[in-house]
């Protein structure tokens, strides 16, 4: 069954419409219908928030689940109620996991930015290249806050949008011609389009995620470096090494691999649970 079908099914078993489900997971009526009809996928906390409010795991909400024949969820069992309260448990204690990971992870930003600074003056007496790991590390940061917290897309539209701007700075601080314009804008976009084509092919094609990510480093990894190098090449007047376009067939070729195998071993698995 799908995510949808389990959704559906553990609504109705508990007597509620999808207004009244919306309500409890503070959600729209036609979010939970999207859900259903599998046209999109639940986020993350959201994920969550089912798995405590139907009290079942996670695991058999997303794979084959057995559907208890409760007309109500109201009287939950005493093991049910400690099951509820350790599951909430976990997730508080992980919310405290990410945060502490992301106060390292800014402080550690913070400690090289402050290094950059000091080598830089004390090898040159000026801020000069110490501009570009500023830049470089304010950005990265801000991209990768939302990731901390489970808000991916909102990540990939930080990383879109910032990219322009970041070049344009990097450009306004590199000796030597611009190169704003004729190189950094058409490789952002072939970049960004690259990017949300491999999102949406995660997200909402209908194959097992290990098949989906499979595909990822044929469409960021290989035609971006394909594309995008090319491009630099003319622009600057070089060429690329034949072990260079070796290296990186083989490197993403062992990757679609490993994960494709992944993604079959769990499908016969699955496969055979089904038969069984």
């Amino acid at each position: 069954m799908s995510l949808g079908t389990n959704i559906q099914q553990l609504r109705k078993s508990a007597s509620l419409s999808q207004e009244q489900l919306a309500d409890k997971l503070s959600v729209s009526r036609q979010a939970i219908s999207k859900w259903e009809t599998d046209q999109t996928l639940p986020e993350i906390d959201k994920i969550l928030a089912l798995s405590r409010f139907f009290s079942v795991s996670t695991d058999s909400l997303l794979d084959n689940l057995s559907i208890m024949d409760n007309s109500t969820y109201t009287n939950i069992p005493i093991d049910k109620k400690l099951t509820r309260f350790t599951k909430e448990l976990i997730e508080q204690l992980n919310l405290k996991s990410r945060k502490v990971l992301f106060m390292l992870f800014s402080l550690l930003c913070f400690i090289a930015i402050g290094v950059s600074f000091i080598v830089n003056l004390a090898v040159e007496g000026t801020i000069s290249w110490a501009m570009y790991p500023l830049y470089s590390v304010a950005v990265g940061w801000l991209i990768f806050i939302p990731v901390f917290f489970s808000r991916y897309i909102l990540s990939l539209i930080l990383l879109t949008i910032s990219t322009i701007p970041f070049l344009y700075l990097l450009d306004g601080i590199t000796p030597g011609k611009s190169w704003f314009f004729t190189l950094a804008i058409p490789s952002a976009i072939v970049g960004a389009v690259l990017i949300w084509i491999t999102y949406l092919v995660i997200v909402h094609l209908k194959i097992d995620l290990f098949y989906r990510l499979a595909i990822s480093p044929c469409i960021t990894s290989l035609i971006a470096n394909l594309v995008i190098d090319h491009y630099v090449n003319i622009y600057c007047g070089t060429t690329t090494s034949l072990l260079q376009l070796i290296i990186n067939l083989f490197s993403n070729l062992a990757a679609v691999l490993v994960l494709a195998f992944i993604g079959y071993t769990r499908s016969n698995k699955r496969n055979s649970k089904r038969s069984l």
